[in-house]
């Protein structure tokens, strides 16, 4: 018989998610959705928490605020923490989740995450909107185009992910099991009997010797635990209720399921995995979510000229940080050792704050240095290795580090760094990279009584054809072979009145700044210049980098 009881739950259950598009709605039960059942809620929380500890990271010139506010405040009411974990859970529950950008006057200041379920397309104009229930009678709209858009187990729809529905009998199983146990643990705490009355009675006689039957023999004043009748009852049997509870197997067969479907263990849900587990589940879950969550906020905010300069924004994890001590260990000497990792990197592993000037990378004192490989090394006072190349390589003490330019192969001291022969890697050498020469080192150096610009610093690298920097100059009119045009161009954008983001560098004694200016053959683009001078008496700016400002 269906009652009006049955006919709300059954409505509750069909209309409980009403969501975008085809979207159907995902399992519910009389109480809720696939979030109101603990077992799977737990699997969305872990989930969601790790993902919240994903830093984001905005590379490239085009927006550089855009980096604070997405470390720290995404939106005026979320913190990064609550804004990753948001948009993970929504991810997890309903399998799709929306971004809302936050614009001003056109630029991205801003990120907000729509839960699809609070969401309706709607069509004006020809143009599609997202109108969004912010509650208390409150909405607003957006341009689903301007959205970026999270999804997983996408087949059917263009644009969203399936639903939860193929998940119903394991819930549904789940939620038997729980409410079989409940049942099971009232059941067995009641003593059930059956009494027989020797002689016929009224109800109203029945329902009282009933109570005075349970008050005597089952009410606490029967201290004794001594059953009595008298003859008015034939006979009193008691009954055995064995409750069926689901066995220990078909318990754990309905949660591997849950556990597969959310692509996780115990372990995981309970914190108590190795580092092999963890390393399994952040490549299998983590780290495909943070894949698609840059690209998603990359491409709603950068343009494809942006992009095309490598402007992007990604999330990246510390993944070492469940790492025995050992293999930690073991991480920073074989990584810091060769220079693929900075101090501060390798402090990070173990949870330590970053300290002054600990971005430079170092590394072993026997190794040739990275920017001098392929060249010639002058040899230093205190003897030479030979190559097997025929170059010299410098003995380095133990007490001494060695930092070589490629500017004529001048060597550099510098202050000591480690006892056991680190070496600090220079990554602006005034040469430019490594990849040599382009064959214009040989022309006549030009100067300028105002600053110094090494004559490598633009064949070898502002000038050289696969260089960081070089496409900039290419696009606006240079050639591999504009030396002296590139150089009198700078002379003439050089005014240190209108130097900015000044940044002193005590430690070692020298300062560093910006020039913008205009420089250009077919046309004239906005460049930033980025110069150095020690603070001795008598010194000049030195040209470190240029490269093209959006």
């Amino acid at each position: 018989m269906t009652t009006k009881k049955n006919k709300d739950i059954k409505k509750a259950l069909d209309s409980y998610f009403t969501l975008l598009s085809t979207y159907q709605p995902v399992y519910s039960t009389y109480a809720g959705g696939i979030y109101e059942m603990e077992l799977t809620r737990a699997a969305i929380h872990c989930f969601a928490t790790h993902c919240s500890k994903l830093k984001p990271e905005v590379v490239g010139n085009a927006a550089p605020a855009l980096g604070r506010v997405l470390q720290y405040q995404p939106n005026p009411i979320m913190d990064t923490k609550k804004y990753l974990y948001r948009l993970a859970t929504c991810y997890m529950t309903d399998n799709n989740t929306l971004i809302a950008p936050l614009t001003e006057f056109d630029e991205v200041k801003g990120f907000y995450p729509l839960a699809v379920g609070k969401a309706q397309l709607v069509d004006h104009g020809g143009q599609t909107y997202v109108r969004y229930d912010m509650g208390g009678g409150e909405y607003f709209a957006v341009e689903l185009a301007r959205c970026g858009i999270l999804n997983q187990f996408q087949y059917t729809s263009e644009l969203w992910g399936e639903s939860n529905l193929c998940l119903r009998p394991t819930l549904e199983l789940l939620d038997a099991q729980n409410q079989g146990i409940i049942n099971g643990i009232k059941n067995s705490a009641v003593i059930r009997f059956i009494a027989k009355l020797a002689n016929s009675l009224k109800p109203k006689d029945v329902k009282e010797e009933q109570e005075r039957l349970k008050e005597i023999n089952l009410g606490i004043s029967n201290t004794a635990g001594v059953f009595l009748i008298d003859q008015k009852y034939e006979d009193v049997k008691q009954i055995d209720s064995k409750p069926y509870i689901i066995n220990p197997s078909q318990m754990e067969y309905i949660r591997q399921n849950v556990f597969t479907y959310f692509g996780t263990n115990e372990h995981i849900l309970q914190n108590k995995f190795t580092p092999d587990e963890w390393n399994a589940y952040y490549e299998g879950k983590i780290e495909p979510f943070a894949l698609e969550l840059g690209l998603v906020h990359t491409n709603m905010t950068f343009t494809e000229r942006e992009k095309s300069f490598g402007n992007q924004i990604f999330f990246s994890s510390n993944r070492l940080q469940y790492a025995s001590i050992s293999d930690k260990i073991n991480y920073v000497v074989q990584m810091g050792d060769r220079g693929r990792t900075s101090i501060n990197e390798d402090r990070e592993v173990f949870n330590l704050p970053p300290i002054e000037d600990g971005d430079r990378h170092f590394i072993r004192g026997e190794y040739r240095p990275v920017d001098s490989y392929g060249e010639a090394v002058e040899p230093l006072p205190n003897g030479n290795e030979a190559l097997p190349d025929g170059n010299t390589q410098p003995s380095i003490s133990g007490n001494e580090a060695v930092d070589k330019g490629v500017s004529g192969g001048i060597i550099e001291k510098r202050e000591p760094v480690f006892g056991d022969g680190h070496k600090i890697v220079d990554n602006t050498p005034e040469g430019g990279d490594e990849g040599g020469s382009n064959g214009n080192s040989d022309k006549e150096t030009k100067t300028d009584d105002r600053f110094d610009i090494h004559p490598d610093k633009i064949n070898n690298f502002l000038l050289k054809p696969g260089a960081k920097h070089s496409k900039d100059f290419f696009d606006v009119g240079y050639k591999e072979d504009d030396y002296d045009r590139l150089f009198d161009d700078i002379a003439k954008g050089y005014d240190k009145k209108k130097a900015v983001d000044p940044r002193p560098d005590k430690k070692h004694n020298k300062d560093s700044f910006s020039i913008f200016m205009e420089l250009g053959v077919i046309r004239q683009e906005r460049f930033r210049t980025v110069w150095e001078q020690s603070r001795d008496k008598g010194s000049k700016p030195r040209l470190i980098t240029a490269h093209r400002e959006d």
